[in-house]
């Protein structure tokens, strides 16, 4: 399991912490975290390369809340601009609550 939970506001605080990703894999898959350069504000992201036998992709998680800013689109297309130069296949998943209606 790889993860990138949210920090937490208080040490002492044992209440509940939502807002965390992660990429959770079985015996046999190995998971390996990418450190792409960004750390993005407007979303939670985690870039993992996921290795199997003879083959392994990049995933790229991302999860993001509140309202769309610009600042989300900027920061993942930085993101995407980064893992694009990677020699594996790449699956973007998560949850960006954009609506475009």
């Amino acid at each position: 399991m790889v993860d990138r939970p949210r920090p937490c506001v208080h040490d002492d605080d044992l209440s509940t912490n939502y807002g965390s990703v992660a990429v959770v894999a079985v015996p046999g898959v190995r998971l390996t975290r990418l450190d792409v350069g960004i750390q993005c504000e407007s979303c939670k992201l985690l870039c993992v390369c996921v290795t199997s036998a003879s083959s392994s992709c990049v995933a790229v998680v991302v999860y993001r809340t509140g309202p769309v800013t610009s600042a989300f689109f900027t920061e993942l297309s930085d993101v995407l601009d980064r893992v694009s130069t990677f020699n594996d296949p790449i699956l973007v998943v998560g949850d960006v609550n954009v609506h475009l209606d």
